[in-house]
């Protein structure tokens, strides 16, 4: 009997398995991906490299562009100082919150609708596409955090729900902050749905809300660290207030990025990575609001703010997929309440048998994803440089004194210009500027024919289609 029960007390780290082949294994295989991982990944090396905790620099000056405030940046930093600037230093910040956020869906939902909830909901998020992807568990950007504080909001209006306590209320404002301090506004975006809960499930405790001084503190949270970030970084970097309200207004009027249509979320949430999980997690929160079952009350909290997000999500005219990412753990709890309701008509057996069949194939399509690293074909032909520079980051390569020819967004090329300085080798990223005797990496098309064009060259190394040239002399000379 001792035996069982210790089993059970620590089988959780059974857990830790998957977590670890899932969102750690080969973290670092592949090189940084354009746009918003090589954003992160220049702005935590160069804020480090230039001292600065609060203002973003971008190839050696302070900017204003992107508007996410620098929780992010600030872990990753600490990673770089320990590991050293690389790949896995910038990603453990995002794998870490992921891992975070997979056991505290295990435990939330092991409270509150059983041992086997648990693991269901444990493994629905292990295996949601969306929720373990490079730009989310496994990238360097933002969004895996913003998922987690999100979670821990959650968390703590559940605790504020059930003991009506000032801690409660000042642990929600300060997830509430950690949030904003992550990914900015976007923070903000479970609120709605925690007032809408409030008003049909638990009226009564508004005015009491109101008459609690931890209500005042957690606004003075919630509220003020915000506030007293925008001042500092515009006192330190004038210009970021009027940038910020640019883009965050302008998101709700006008798609910032690619244009995407109003029916944007639906066409992502019924797609190949995440179809898997969103029609089980909506027949959950079906069955959740019709629920009768009143212990807790919490499978409601989490469907109404599911629904919440989504609709408050889908108001902005920006739309991009990995903006779902907060909603994944909330489906996987509502999976979790649904599977403890079927198992409640089944028996725990049979429910087990199930819940294991029912993990086996999003496990192996999962596992394969997350260590396949692989590059759509046309991405692959605009990164192919930087995937030349990471391998040659990753070897004994002498590439010192290298060109590298690039037009347009260079910030995976910078990144890397870093990463071997810091490893004794100097790199040169530039649009055009060639001599004889230069050794030059292009992987633009017209470059490549402009400089066979005007150049005598040897081809002296080449991965797929970026290619090293020594230029020995000027055609016509």
């Amino acid at each position: 009997m001792t035996t069982s029960r210790s089993y059970k007390e620590w089988s959780w780290l059974l857990l830790t398995i998957p977590i670890y082949l899932f969102i750690f294994l080969k973290l670092d295989s592949f090189p940084v991906r354009l746009w918003d991982e090589s954003y992160f990944a220049v702005h935590a090396t160069e804020m480090m490299m230039h001292n600065s905790w609060l203002v973003p620099y971008f190839d050696g000056s302070p900017i204003n562009l992107g508007t996410k405030p620098p929780l992010q940046s600030w872990i990753q930093i600490l990673f770089l100082k320990t590991l050293g600037i690389n790949e896995l230093a910038l990603r453990l910040p995002s794998a870490i919150a992921a891992a975070l956020s997979v056991l505290m869906v295990f435990f939330f939902a092991k409270r509150e609708f059983g041992t086997l909830a648990g693991w269901l909901g444990a493994g629905v998020l292990l295996t949601s596409g969306g929720f373990i992807h490079y730009h989310t568990g496994r990238g360097m950007e933002a969004d895996a955090l913003l998922a987690f504080t999100m979670l821990l909001q959650l968390l703590a209006f559940k605790r504020f729900l059930a003991k009506e306590d000032n801690a409660s209320v000042v642990l929600l404002g300060s997830a509430i902050a950690l949030s904003f301090l992550t990914k900015s506004v976007a923070g903000f975006l479970f609120v709605p749905g925690m007032a809408v809960y409030l008003m049909l499930y638990k009226r009564e405790s508004i005015p009491k809300l109101f008459t609690m001084k931890g209500f005042y503190v957690a606004l003075g949270i919630g509220l003020g660290i915000p506030v007293l970030y925008i001042a500092l970084r515009e006192s330190a970097h004038p210009g970021f207030l009027s940038f910020m309200f640019e883009r965050h207004i302008g998101r709700y009027t006008e798609a910032m990025g690619y244009f995407k249509s109003n029916d944007h979320y639906i066409k992502t949430l019924t797609s190949a990575r995440f179809v898997q999980w969103t029609s089980i997690a909506l027949v959950a929160i079906y069955v959740a609001l019709k629920d009768r079952y009143k212990e807790g009350n919490v499978q409601k909290l989490i469907a109404v703010m599911a629904i919440s997000f989504l609709l408050v999500l889908n108001l902005s005219s920006t739309r991009y997929e990995h903006y779902l990412n907060p909603v994944l753990p909330l489906f996987a709890l509502m999976i979790a309440y649904l599977g403890a309701r079927v198992s409640n008509a089944m028996g725990d057996k049979q429910t087990m048998i199930m819940v294991a069949l029912l993990l086996v194939l999003p496990s192996i399509r999962m596992f394969g994803k997350s260590q396949a690293n692989y590059m759509e074909s046309g991405h692959a032909k605009d990164e192919m440089s930087a995937r030349y520079l990471w391998q040659a980051s990753k070897s004994d390569k002498d590439i010192d004194g290298l060109k590298v020819m690039h037009k347009g967004f260079s910030g995976a090329l910078i990144f890397y210009k870093h990463k071997l300085e810091s490893q004794g080798q100097s790199i040169q990223i530039t649009n055009w500027d060639i001599h004889p005797g230069d050794k030059v990496l292009a992987s633009n098309s017209e470059m490549k024919a402009k400089i066979r064009t005007g150049y005598s060259v040897d081809t002296i190394d080449q991965l797929e289609n970026a290619i090293v040239y020594y230029i020995k002399a000027k055609r016509n000379e």
